[in-house]
Order: structure tokens, then sequence, then C-alpha cells
């Protein structure tokens, strides 16, 4: 087994602290649990910004374009469901 040695802020370290005290774990077992589940990941507002930001305007340009376009209301309320059922799909999805 190695050891390594890190440094921190006292109010880092109470937090570290406290973290593994709520769980009791020593500090050593709060840092493996950590590592262990945040290993290979990314979190998904990272992971799918780029396609969140993009579904975004998209909804917001067609949502106008709803709005102030000559489309029959029945045309827009269809439109406008579909739209939303879209993004509920991949809010849920992207995660």
């Amino acid at each position: 087994m190695e050891s390594i040695h890190i440094t921190l802020s006292e109010s880092d370290i109470d937090l570290l602290e406290r973290r593994a005290g709520e769980m009791k774990m020593s500090k050593a077992a709060y840092i493996r649990f950590l590592i262990a589940e945040h290993e290979n990941t990314l979190p998904s507002s990272l992971k799918n910004k780029k396609i969140i930001n993009e579904f975004s305007r998209l909804y917001s340009l067609i949502k106008s374009s709803l709005v102030t376009g000559s489309i029959e209301e029945v045309e827009k309320i269809a439109i406008y469901e579909e739209l939303k059922s879209l993004q509920k799909y991949l809010y849920e999805n992207l995660k």
C-alpha cells in the first residue's frame, strides 16, 4: 500500500471530515468512495451541454415563429405539444 500527502484548506478539511463522518467512514475510505463513484463519469450537464443548448435555441426559434406566423391555431397547438413532448424526452434521457 502506498500513502499520499495532499494539502487542503481548513474549510476543505472540515468539509471532508464532516462528510466522511456523516457516512461513518474514515477520510481515506470516503476519498476512495468518491473516486469509485465518479470513475469514468462526466456530469450530464457537461456531456450533453451542446445538444441541450442547440435544442433550446431551436425550441425558442420555433416557438417564436408559431406566435408571429400565419399558421392555423390547431397546427400551432399540435406543433407546440410535439415540441413539449420532445423536450421532455430529451431532458429525461440525456441526464
